[in-house]
């Protein structure tokens, strides 16, 4: 069963990082850039994400996943979906590297749509491609 509750730094801490998100740990550290969400699976934090305002109207979501988190992308998918669905911003950006397809598909499984690349957008000098979301 997964259950999202509000994130705690503490659930970052838990998380096994993706190999690919590997360089975004030690950006977050600790600390969250935002409230966001934790999703719990038998208790144990498989997912961190949460929305940073830019401004009125727009975000950027961020998210940290398991290296463990596979089996339960079908729930969680469902459940981050809905969260976008209710958020109160028109326009919801994310930025996913290139050398990682898995995110890219779990972005449009999102209803987010690939808008550009990035060059040297991660802390590893890694490419991106930014995604956007945008409410009608």
């Amino acid at each position: 069963m997964l259950l999202l509750v509000p994130a705690r730094a503490a659930h970052i801490a838990q998380i096994t990082s993706q190999r690919a998100q590997a360089s975004e740990v030690g950006i977050q550290g600790p600390r969250l850039p935002s409230p966001g969400w934790t999703a719990m699976a038998h208790g144990r934090p498989i997912a961190c994400g949460g929305l940073v305002e830019m401004w009125t109207g727009r975000a950027y979501a961020w998210s940290l996943l398991d290296r463990d988190a596979g089996r339960h992308m079908v729930g969680l998918t469902r459940a981050i979906r809905s969260v976008l669905g209710r958020a109160a911003f028109r326009r919801i950006e994310m930025a996913v590297r290139t050398d990682f397809p898995s995110a890219s598909r779990w972005a449009e499984m999102l209803g987010f749509e690939r808008e550009c690349l990035a060059t040297a957008f991660f802390p590893d000098g890694a490419d991106a491609y930014l995604y956007v979301r945008i409410k009608n």
